[in-house]
């Protein structure tokens, strides 16, 4: 099993291992120097193309790299399109109501009518039913007022858990929608 232990930079032993130094230096961390990496040699290797072999035939990459640019995320943003970024970040920062259409979109509902489900079209027959709601009223309220907890429902069939599982997602998604979070409702049996 390999030991996946970091140094105090968080870089991992084998990627030490494989780093080899440029002599050039980082022009956002002058003071952190540029390295290159060696990687067994691509089974077409061309020198033109895939760059250069170190004296035990690993190959070189071609880019150099910044382990606290790394650590930073510089690379991943520079591979992600600008155009993508910004139609990300117009969407989910600039719209008002960007994630708030999520619940509607992406959720996984078995039952259609399931839709309509609020805690005014829960239907109380007694005593039990009514604490029941009152109870997911109050969860309802608790995870729009920035509580962070699970909830569980647990019952027969037919008692109304999807019901008012939907109801609390749509409270909390229409009360936070100008705090540009929404909820999801995934049926298990549908995802499968």
């Amino acid at each position: 099993m390999i030991d996946e232990e970091k140094n105090k930079d968080g870089m991992l032993w084998y990627q030490l291992k494989r780093a080899v130094p440029t002599g050039l230096f980082c022009k956002n961390h002058p003071d952190t120097e540029l390295n290159r990496f060696t990687h067994p040699a691509s089974t077409n290797y061309d020198p033109l193309i895939h760059g250069e072999l170190t004296s035990d035939g690993l190959q070189l990459s071609s880019m150099a790299f910044c382990k606290k640019c790394d650590l930073e995320g510089v690379y991943q943003r520079k591979q992600q399109s600008s155009a993508e970024r910004r139609a990300n970040e117009d969407f989910l920062n600039k719209s008002k109501y960007g994630k708030y259409s999520l619940l509607k979109t992406q959720s996984l509902v078995g039952k259609k009518s399931l839709w309509f489900a609020r805690f005014n079209t829960f239907k109380v027959n007694g005593l039990e039913e009514q604490n029941v709601l009152n109870q997911a009223q109050r969860i309802a309220r608790e995870y729009t007022q920035g509580q962070r907890f699970n909830t569980v429902f647990v019952g027969g069939a037919g008692r109304g858990k999807s019901h008012l599982a939907m109801a609390i997602l749509q409270e909390v998604n229409e009360n936070l929608k100008d705090d540009k979070f929404s909820t999801l409702f995934i049926n298990i049996s549908e995802l499968i």
